[in-house]
């Protein structure tokens, strides 16, 4: 397994190159937390960070990765609760967060985002931010939906 310090110095020799736009880094055993470095790769439309080992909270770097459209944290070991700074990710479309430890809300701000995986997650919506209507694909097998 590598851990991510190795990645973190893999992501610095792309940094090198200016017009990465899809990182794929899906099911290569890696372990710990994402690099703060993911923040820097400006160009960045697809991460797929899926079937990993990584685990924590998701770093606040990302939120500077405004290009990105697609984000995949499925199957890792994230925990605590989504993180509000996704609001400012405009162009997110879809988003899966499927198989980890989230906790808390979905913020409201996820309007943008048309797909939402959140499947095998203890998340919930509560009212006044009920899940989109126009979700194209909205999973909540485990989701749970309250009251105020």
């Amino acid at each position: 397994m590598k851990n991510s310090s190795r990645i973190a110095e893999e992501v610095d020799v792309l940094k090198r190159h200016q017009r990465v736009e899809s990182l794929n880094l899906s099911s290569m055993a890696l372990i710990g937390r994402i690099p703060r470095d993911f923040g820097n790769l400006s160009f960045l439309v697809s991460l797929h960070l899926g079937s990993n080992n990584f685990l924590g909270y998701l770093p606040q770097e990302i939120a500077q990765l405004h290009r990105l459209k697609f984000l995949n944290l499925n199957l890792n070991n994230f925990s605590g609760k989504v993180p509000s700074w996704f609001c400012f990710l405009h162009q997110l479309q879809v988003l899966n967060l499927g198989n980890n430890s989230f906790t808390g809300s979905i913020p409201s701000s996820f309007s943008n985002i048309s797909t939402l995986e959140t499947s095998e997650s203890k998340l919930q919506f509560h009212r006044r931010s009920n899940p989109k209507s126009d979700w194209k694909s909205y999973k909540p097998e485990s989701v749970k939906l309250e009251g105020e």
